[in-house]
């Protein structure tokens, strides 16, 4: 299977970075698709009440479950929160900021501030800009203003930061996995334990 196409083999240069494309790929159908049968009894099983990166690895869970989670971080990495309505984006925990850094805001939570939510921080299709002030650096400010607001109230999705589409595909997986490849002897053990 390793071996180059012209020597009849598949072409895949390393088997263990495919393998987790394949499961980050996978992983990316259950949160993007819900409604799926095998989302949901995944999530009926193994994350009923929290999202899909809370889960955690019981003792007993399958080996499939235990290979996908193996391959959570490596996807967790590049997804990113697009605004729709910002009502399921939590402005200090969940990365939505594009072109900022990690895509999370970086500037300290005020001790006095309430707000959760990013639709907390527009009124009436626009950003509260004096708000923006109030609580981030200008850099950040400049940033989350670029961030275009949807006026037909679209839901918040997730998407990919390093395609231009937002959308996940395993050529991507696969070369931010060849990119951690010396990582990469961490991942495979967890797979095998």
């Amino acid at each position: 299977m390793t071996e180059v196409k012209g020597k009849g083999g598949l072409g895949f240069r390393d088997l263990h970075c495919f393998n987790f494309a394949l499961l980050a790929g996978q992983i990316w159908r259950i949160i993007t698709k819900p409604n799926l049968l095998m989302s949901k009894i995944l999530k009926g099983k193994y994350f009923p009440n929290i999202s899909f990166w809370s889960a955690k690895c019981s003792s007993s869970a399958s080996c499939i479950w235990k290979s996908l989670l193996c391959a959570k971080d490596l996807l967790e990495g590049g997804t990113m929160k697009r605004i729709g309505d910002g009502k399921t984006v939590r402005i200090w925990e969940d990365k939505w900021v594009l072109g900022w850094k990690d895509g999370r805001i970086w500037s300290t939570k005020l001790v006095d501030c309430e707000l959760i939510y990013v639709s907390q921080l527009f009124t009436q299709g626009k950003w509260n800009e004096d708000l923006l002030n109030k609580l981030f650096c200008s850099d950040e400010v400049n940033s989350i203003l670029q961030i275009p607001l949807s006026h037909l109230g679209s839901l918040d999705k997730l998407m990919w930061a390093d395609s231009q589409s937002g959308v996940s595909n395993r050529a991507i997986v696969l070369q931010k996995m060849l990119r951690k490849s010396k990582s990469l002897g961490e991942f495979i053990m967890l797979v095998l334990v």
